[in-house]
């Protein structure tokens, strides 16, 4: 899911929000929600779990591991049948960070190749890589992280 401030922003001008790769929506902060959250829950997750467990003809029956953030609503909230979230106890992020940073820092890593890499094919060009940077815009981003 990408959250971000502009309900259409300029490099998603002639695009269709929906054809793109991540479910994009608008918050005033471009923080996630619990709104937002039920929403892709619902709409995006359950969905792709479901199909992605007929696939490989498994029954539908998954669970959702989550940390209490502000932004994950209650786990009613987050029930569809045998697809449902669960909450570790409070004070978990000492020891889940470890964790997270690691899923992070993959995602940084294959972006900042994906990024070196589209640099790397401008060589030769008399455009400073300042300037190459500053073309890219956030659907460029989408493309490379997806």
């Amino acid at each position: 899911m990408l959250i971000e401030k502009s309900v259409k922003p300029r490099a998603f001008k002639n695009i269709n929000v929906k054809s793109l790769p991540v479910h994009y929506r608008a918050s005033k902060t471009a923080w996630m929600n619990q709104e937002l959250f039920i929403e892709c829950f619902h709409s995006k997750f359950v969905p792709s779990v479901k199909k992605h467990l007929k696939s490989q003809k498994l029954p539908i029956k998954a669970l959702l591991v989550l940390d209490t953030a502000l932004s994950h609503p209650s786990e009613q909230e987050l029930n569809y049948g045998n697809i449902q979230a669960v909450f570790l106890p409070p004070n978990m992020t000492t020891w889940i960070q470890p964790m997270d940073q690691g899923i992070i820092e993959s995602v940084k890593r294959r972006y900042r190749r994906k990024l070196l890499t589209a640099l790397s094919k401008e060589d030769g060009k008399s455009t400073s890589v300042i300037n190459l940077v500053k073309q890219i815009n956030i659907k460029d981003v989408v493309y490379m992280i997806v």
